[in-house]
């Protein structure tokens, strides 16, 4: 239709003004982001899946549907440090741990 094209630009521009897919949009890359933190950590403790779900108590499933990002795999803070305790790694506890990506102002 002429006169109705837009950018693929303007168009998330578009979607991401409405404060509800943002927050959607938001959530779906932090999901992603945690999957691949999660996988990363398994795979450097040289850990299966089903090894790992083993090691924390849960089901494979479970883990896989967090390393999938699939919706809704909302994961706390203290399912993290479960996760990355099995695999030999440890959650940052304070601030002090944190390495400063940027100047925040």
């Amino acid at each position: 239709m002429a006169g109705s094209d837009i950018s693929g630009a303007d168009f998330l521009a578009m979607l991401k003004s409405d404060p509800v897919i943002r927050d959607a949009l938001e959530e779906g890359r932090v999901a992603h982001l945690v999957a691949n933190l999660v996988r990363e950590m398994r795979e450097a403790a040289g850990l299966a899946q089903s090894e790992l779900a083993e090691k924390v108590g849960w089901p494979k499933a479970r883990l896989a549907k967090i390393e999938k990002a699939s919706a809704p795999s909302r994961v706390s803070y203290a399912a993290l440090n479960r996760i990355a305790e099995a695999c030999g790694f440890r959650m940052p506890a304070s601030v002090d741990e944190l390495p400063r990506s940027s100047d925040p102002r």
